[in-house]
């Protein structure tokens, strides 16, 4: 009796601890099957191609329904892949930006092409990728390009600002100075003699006149961009700094060269700062400012020299700067030896 006692209670502990392997392995069975997380499966199933051909198929059942089912593309896109998925759907330059779970997917209206987007924010470029373009969907620089006129030239950590400068100046015969509303001197020229100006140039360009010529109406009244007609002395310096690890003096009263190698003036000019190494016949630099109102107006001019020589400089050029917010949603793409950022959202 005492040995079919054991045998039984062996048995039974052997039964407890199958038994609880087998819940163990149908939980996880349950739990990976989808069985209590439906929508994510939903998801899941779908590879990164057929989540983009998806959303395309998506994008057409709401085309053709539209006036007769009265229903949404983002019902659709929750119908399938989950309405805890789909997080945010938002429509940008005929480009719709769809949000499913922590990927961003886009799909564009006019080619009818579906992708994933490869994102970050803006305030995550470092020095390494200053020179590189910023798109803000507008032509100034001579090229019918729009993804080539701005270029990302600071990432001041401190402030949360990212800076991109627009790639040229632009002499005063384009009519910039007169949209900015400098003093005229003679027939295009100007300056910045009085105060008026100066504060034009420093501040006055974030009007609404200026966004509409400046910037595309899906940015407009984004008020993550900021738009000034010329660039800080010193936020200029400490970039050059940054990105060359050098140590130009930056204060306000000392004049300076923006040359690659101070101790071998041979080895050039960096573009970034000094897009134009010759003299123009119409425009010698572009117009920056120190941060003390008190010392106005400098020119950073073609030969690198960066110099205060009064406010009645002529055939000084603008160079506007975007300040944009870091936590900017950005996709990187390459377009033949160029890498340009893409605002998405």
């Amino acid at each position: 009796m005492k040995k079919e006692n054991g045998i039984t209670l062996v048995a039974l502990i052997i039964s407890i601890i199958v038994l609880l392997i087998l819940a163990i392995v149908s939980i996880s069975l349950v739990i990976n099957n989808g069985i209590l997380d439906k929508a994510k499966s939903a998801v899941e199933k779908y590879s990164k191609d057929e989540m983009c051909e998806q959303i395309k198929l998506a994008y057409q059942e709401y085309q053709m329904g539209k006036y007769t089912d009265n229903n949404s593309f983002e019902n659709i896109l929750k119908r399938i892949f989950g309405s805890e998925n789909v997080k945010r759907v938002s429509i940008n330059n005929n480009k719709i930006n769809i949000t499913i779970n922590d990927k961003i997917y886009q799909y564009n209206i006019n080619s009818g092409i579906s992708k994933e987007l490869k994102i970050q924010t803006i305030g995550m470029l470092t020095k390494g990728n200053y020179g590189e373009y910023l798109n803000l969907e507008k032509s100034f620089v001579g090229s019918n390009e729009t993804t080539d006129d701005w270029q990302i030239i600071y990432n001041d950590t401190k402030e949360g600002k990212v800076y991109a400068i627009l790639a040229d100046y632009l002499p005063n015969s384009t009519g910039i100075a007169t949209l900015a509303g400098l003093d005229t001197i003679s027939e295009k020229e100007y300056n910045v003699n009085k105060s008026s100006s100066r504060n034009e140039l420093v501040q006055g360009f974030d009007s609404n006149a200026w966004k509409e010529n400046m910037l595309p109406a899906s940015l407009q009244s984004n008020s993550k961009i900021i738009l000034k007609g010329a660039m800080s002395k010193i936020k200029i310096f400490e970039s050059y700094n940054e990105k060359h690890n050098c140590t130009l003096d930056t204060d306000p009263y000392t004049w300076q060269y923006l040359y690659l190698d101070r101790e071998d003036t041979s080895k050039g000019l960096d573009p970034l700062y000094i897009p134009h190494q010759e003299k123009l016949s119409d425009c010698e630099g572009y117009w920056t400012y120190n941060i003390r109102a008190s010392m106005g107006m400098w020119t950073i001019f073609y030969d690198g020299g960066v110099k205060n020589n009064g406010y009645n400089q002529k055939n000084v050029g603008i160079r506007p700067v975007a300040i944009l917010d870091s936590d900017i949603v950005v996709e990187k793409e390459n377009i033949g030896n160029k890498i340009v950022w893409n605002i998405v959202e």
